[in-house]
Formats: C-alpha cells, sequence, structure tokens
C-alpha cells in the first residue's frame, strides 16, 4: 500500500466529512512537485460560486503518486469543521491520463493527510465498525468488485464481494454481528432485464447467510424507467440497503427506477410496506410537497424516522 503524508493540493474534487486515524509516516521519500490550497475564499459574501487561490509548493514524499487535484473551498467568515474528509476522486483516463483512482482523506484546511493509489476505480470510502474496531471501508470496481475494509494502520482486515454474482458499489452497511450487507444486479431473462439482489455476507468467510431478489417480489410494472435499446431494462436499481435493528427487524431497501423504498421481512422475504411510487402504502400523493424521486441513501434514524436524498430526477415520473 503506498502512503503519503503532510500534501495538499490543487484543484478540483469532493467528498464527505468523517474523523479517521492519521496516517503513518512515509518510507523511501523523493521530492515530487504538488499543490496547496488555500481555505479562505476569494468570493463576495453570498456569491453562489466558490473560488480558491492555489499555491504551488514541494514537498518530500512517495515516488509515482500522482493524485488528482482537489481544491477546499470555504465561504468568508464560515464555520470550518474540524473533520477530515473522505473523498474517492474517479478522474477520466482519457481526459486525464497522468491523474491515478485512489483514496484520499482530506483535512478541513486544504491538507492531504493519505493517498492511496489503487488499480481502478473507487467508491464510497467511509467509516464502519467491525468487531468493535473503526474501520475505513470502499468498494473498488476490479475484479467483478469488491469491498475492503482497512484498520487504523491502513492495513487489509477483510475483502469480500457478493457470491456468484458482479457486487455493485451502491451500498455496503456492516453490522455489529460481523456480518456485511451488499446489493448486486445481475442479468437476467436472457439478457433482457437486470435483477436486484441484496445479500448478507460473513465478513471473515465471506459465506451467505441471507439474500432477496427483487423480481420475485417487486412487480417489472412497478417501474418509471423506460425499457432501453439493446441493453438490460434496469427496472429497479437498488441503491441504499438498511439492515434490522433491535427496534426494527425489517430489511430496508431503497430502489431509484421504482422510486420506492420497501420494508422486507429477513425471515420471509415479503414485503411489509411500500413508501413511495406507484405503490405507495403511506398516502405521498394526497401531499405532492412530500412525494420523492430516484432517492439514493435512504436509512432510519432514531425515532421512527427516516432520512434520504431526493434526487427529483427530471427523467423519471414520480406518479
Amino acid at each position: 500500500m503506498l502512503l503519503v503524508a503532510l500534501v495538499a493540493l490543487a484543484g478540483c474534487g469532493g467528498g464527505a466529512s468523517h474523523p479517521a486515524a492519521h496516517p503513518r509516516a512515509a518510507a523511501a521519500p523523493q521530492v515530487v512537485q504538488v499543490a496547496r490550497v488555500a481555505t479562505e475564499t476569494q468570493v463576495a459574501s453570498g456569491a453562489r460560486r466558490l473560488r480558491c487561490r492555489l499555491q504551488r509548493r514541494h514537498f518530500v514524499t512517495l515516488p509515482g503518486l500522482r493524485p488528482t487535484p482537489f481544491c477546499v473551498a470555504v465561504r468568508r467568515g464560515a464555520a470550518v469543521a474540524q473533520d477530515a474528509f473522505l473523498v474517492t476522486p474517479r478522474p477520466n483516463p482519457v481526459a486525464h491520463p497522468d491523474e491515478q483512482f485512489g483514496l484520499m482523506l482530506v483535512s478541513s484546511t486544504g491538507k492531504l493527510l493519505w493517498y492511496d493509489r489503487r488499480p481502478a476505480k473507487v467508491h464510497d470510502l467511509k467509516t464502519v465498525t467491525y468487531r468493535g474496531q473503526p474501520m475505513l471501508a470502499f468498494f473498488e470496481r476490479g475484479h467483478g468488485g469488491f469491498d475492503e475494509l482497512l484498520d487504523q494502520h491502513y492495513r487489509l482486515v477483510a475483502r469480500f464481494h457478493a457470491v456468484g454474482m458482479r457486487t455493485d458499489e451502491h451500498e455496503l452497511r456492516v453490522g455489529d454481528d460481523g456480518t456485511a450487507w451488499v446489493g448486486s444486479d445481475p442479468v437476467v431473462r436472457h439478457g433482457r432485464l437486470n435483477d436486484y439482489v441484496v445479500q448478507q455476507l460473513d465478513v471473515a468467510t465471506g459465506k451467505l447467510r441471507w439474500s432477496w431478489r427483487a423480481l420475485d417480489h417487486v412487480a417489472v410494472g412497478d417501474t418509471f424507467a423506460d425499457r432501453p435499446h439493446g441493453a438490460p431494462w434496469d427496472y429497479f436499481h437498488g441503491n441504499a440497503i438498511d439492515p434490522p435493528t433491535a427496534d426494527d427487524p425489517t430489511v430496508m431497501v431503497s430502489a431509484r427506477n421504482t422510486s420506492s423504498l420497501y420494508g422486507i421481512d429477513p425471515q420471509t422475504g415479503k414485503t411489509q410496506w411500500i413508501l413511495g411510487g406507484k405503490r405507495d402504502q403511506f398516502g405521498l400523493r394526497r401531499h405532492p410537497q412530500w412525494v420523492f424521486c430516484t432517492q439514493h441513501d435512504a436509512q432510519r434514524l432514531p425515532g421512527d424516522r427516516l432520512l434520504l436524498f431526493d434526487n427529483g430526477g427530471a427523467h423519471i415520473a414520480s406518479g
């Protein structure tokens, strides 16, 4: 694993704020040129677009590392979060052949604290808890797709993937019981349709504990997605899985292309409730301002609440 410490870059990028461990010191240093950003923006108060004042400096680091440039911008007068950002840039290899796929830990002041170059695109770098210990988790597209867990010293703890099918990049949830929940979208019906499969895996062994298929329980007619020409029809497009809890024994699955959330009984696989879409059971259509469409990142919150991102997809109707 390649690590680089105390480096900051310039350009454009994004990420989500998470706490994380400090990186280890890098070895076998060489001098390379990178860039640093100023976190104070140079735009007037209230402006919509943020700009950074970029500065280029030299740092001692490992050879062969070319992290994607990024920019940390903060509106003048705004409070700066103390947590670091976890970032998984995915540069276009055609437009930017010199940039690399990798994992980044970025400080709120624009310093690259840790970088791990990866051979393929990576997604969803985040913190999880496994066997009582904080871990970093991410998805990598190579070799049919797989998830990895790294410990507080960035050492590999586990690598696993969906059983018997390609792993989907949208979701990974790690439970207190040592299992992981992942999704897959296998092509079925002679290449004409994408199913969506939820799997619960034992992290230590990679063995399958439980599975659920959308086509067994959700009608194709519930989709809002048009049937494509010459490609499998992704009628469901699952993008979030919320495992059972002590207070709620159902598995919750989010489907973008039906604009619905499903509460699933893990004992029988039957649907207990549907929120949103054509078969909504909660009266959302009587309150147009409550209707959501092509949602992502759905999860339960304490107090019988739900959190999701409403994409408001203009290309798919909401019913």
